[in-house]
């Protein structure tokens, strides 16, 4: 299984405020080590053709702050 941080914004249910949360920041709350994951950035150009693999867990930035993994896989193409 590969981790696939996804940074990005969020609003929170809590205060209805933006907040952008890094990879090195979702992989603490997530709790999984920054050494075993990718790191997606979509502004980055030379990560245009980039496709989840089978196996790979995405891990985003939640609304609801309930970060915990899950066995729930993604397919990749």
């Amino acid at each position: 299984m590969r981790y696939v941080l996804c940074p990005g914004y969020v609003q929170s249910n809590n205060d209805g405020q933006w907040h952008f949360i890094t990879a090195p920041r979702l992989a603490e709350l997530y709790g999984v080590d920054l050494k075993e994951c990718f790191i997606y950035d979509r502004y980055d150009k030379s990560q245009l053709g980039f496709r989840a693999k089978k196996g790979d867990l995405l891990l985003r930035p939640r609304r609801d702050g309930k970060y915990v993994l899950t066995k729930r896989v993604v397919m990749g193409k």
